[in-house]
């Protein structure tokens, strides 16, 4: 729901207001049993003439807003920045890009080398995800990872990494005729 609040100094006061009406249990008959269910809730605030003077644009700015919020332990009050606006379009561009990745075929498979302890022999190899587009360019696994697992792309991204790297690390041990194990990290989401 929206609240209009015509002076910009009671913002955090109204706010404060409305979310502190969420933070009452309400009773709740379930199959017979009174049961207390506790909600949370968390708020976005857009300005006007700060942030925007259309309607259109300071609800969709208090929405980003608010989901910002809903990321954040200490306080559930965002105001809206231009940051968040810059951080949901780069989100918007990675996951863009992962998916054209992963259907274009733009991940490919770097392997870093493990030790063995003992004797510092290489014991194997870890796969890891990497990301670049034919003019050179390339986003951080870093980045794109967290965005893949919110995204749900990250189970496609571990099929395409298995896929490939057993593939890979088999031909690199047939034609060498070297035996090592071969590491997986593996998305728990």
């Amino acid at each position: 729901f929206i609240v209009v609040v015509d002076y910009t100094e009671y913002i955090r006061d109204v706010a404060d207001s409305v979310l502190a009406c969420f933070t009452l249990p309400i009773d709740v008959d379930f199959e017979g049993e009174n049961t207390k269910v506790y909600m949370h809730a968390c708020a976005g605030v857009a300005k006007a003439p700060d942030d925007s003077n259309d309607i259109n644009e300071l609800v969709r700015y208090a929405d980003i807003a608010m989901f910002a919020a809903d990321k954040v332990v200490e306080d559930k009050i965002m105001f809206f920045s231009s940051e968040l606006l810059q951080d949901l379009n780069r989100r918007i561009t990675v996951e863009s890009k992962l998916k054209e990745s992963l259907k274009n075929e733009y991940l490919y498979i770097v392997y870093q080398p493990q030790y063995a302890a003992r004797d510092k022999s290489i014991r194997g190899f870890e796969a890891l995800v990497r990301m670049k587009y034919p003019d050179g360019s390339g986003i951080s696994p870093g980045e794109f990872v967290p965005i893949a697992e919110k995204s749900g792309l990250v189970n496609q991204i571990d099929e395409y990494v298995m896929k490939h790297a057993m593939k890979e690390f088999k031909a690199m041990m047939d034609a060498t005729g070297v035996k090592a194990v071969l590491a997986i990290n593996i998305s728990s989401h």
